[in-house]
């Protein structure tokens, strides 16, 4: 057990938590992560005021750990992302063309609902975009970040691994945009892992 205060602030922040293995585990109530330690390895619980996540971060069966189990847990408050806002995406990533052009779909927890902000673009190419984040009330979060490919096919570079590597989020991109047939793709951004999300389940319009 540690005495540091700095240690003790961390693990108060992001403690690890023994899942029970004859009790029930209480659900994180409040924004910020903890890791599970489970019958067969580390998982990580993420809450946001839009999401509630639980998933794999290691997981073994060699030793057997004397604690329960928990499953993959995906759930968005906002269910499925609203097809008028990916049609408002398409139709500014359309008039960007050739160049990338960027959005943030914002949630108010006020309102219990996404909102759209189109990003200024402070450079932007037909393969590179540096865009103006917006300035967030406590009750707003970012849940979707969005830019445009051009040409190119939708896709996560690595230029886009390194800026989504440390948020929370969901990310997601659209391209071919000069084709009848644009493409999407979008993941989850854990702040460590990326979870690649079922494009017709999230945005049936574009299924």
């Amino acid at each position: 057990m540690t005495t540091n205060p700095l240690d003790i602030a961390l693990q108060a922040a992001c403690p690890t938590v023994m899942v029970p293995q004859y009790g029930d585990l209480a659900p994180l109530d409040k924004p910020g992560h903890r890791f599970l330690s489970t019958s067969n390895g580390l998982w990580i619980e993420i809450r946001r005021p839009w999401l509630h996540m639980i998933w794999p971060v290691a997981t073994q069966t060699a030793f057997p750990n004397p604690y329960g189990a928990v499953e993959k847990k995906v759930e968005l408050a906002f269910g499925k992302i609203p097809t008028n806002l990916i049609a408002r995406f398409a139709a500014d990533a359309s008039e960007a063309f050739p160049n990338e052009c960027g959005a943030w779909l914002i949630w108010d927890d006020h309102e219990k609902q996404l909102r759209y902000h189109a990003m200024p673009s402070l450079v932007a190419s037909g393969s590179y975009l540096e865009a103006q984040r917006p300035d967030l009330e406590e009750h707003e979060s970012l849940a979707v970040n969005l830019h445009s490919h051009g040409r190119h096919a939708a896709g996560f570079s690595s230029t886009d691994d390194r800026d989504d590597r440390n948020e929370v989020k969901i990310a997601g991109v659209i391209g071919s945009l000069h084709t009848d047939s644009p493409t999407a793709a979008f993941r989850i951004c854990t702040g460590g892992e990326f979870i690649n999300l079922d494009v017709e389940k999230l945005l049936p319009a574009l299924g």
